[in-house]
């Protein structure tokens, strides 16, 4: 798998995600201020654990540990990424 395909892989996943958090909890501005601190998301067939944290969610794939972090500043433009929210999800899918 090509790095160009991890990073669509990546800003896909993390768009689904956060799109099925904002169903799920009804969402609004500030800060998904109607989401539980952390909790379980179908998401798919895959189960993720999330955890809200500073300004971001963290989100952990049950069955293969893998991590998507989304920061506020990205929910808006779900299909961004910043370098440290990379690392976290390479690391975690080696």
């Amino acid at each position: 798998m090509s790095i160009i395909e991890h990073l669509e892989g990546y800003a896909a996943k993390q768009q689904k995600l956060i799109k099925a958090l904002s169903r799920k909890y009804a969402c609004k501005a500030p800060f998904f201020e109607d989401v539980p601190k952390s909790g379980v998301l179908p998401v798919g067939d895959e189960l993720w654990e999330f955890q809200k944290h500073g300004a971001g969610v963290s989100f952990t794939e049950v069955a293969t540990q893998k991590v998507i972090d989304a920061h506020v500043e990205l929910m808006s433009l779900a299909v961004g990424f910043d370098a440290w929210r990379l690392v976290q999800y390479f690391e975690s899918i080696q």
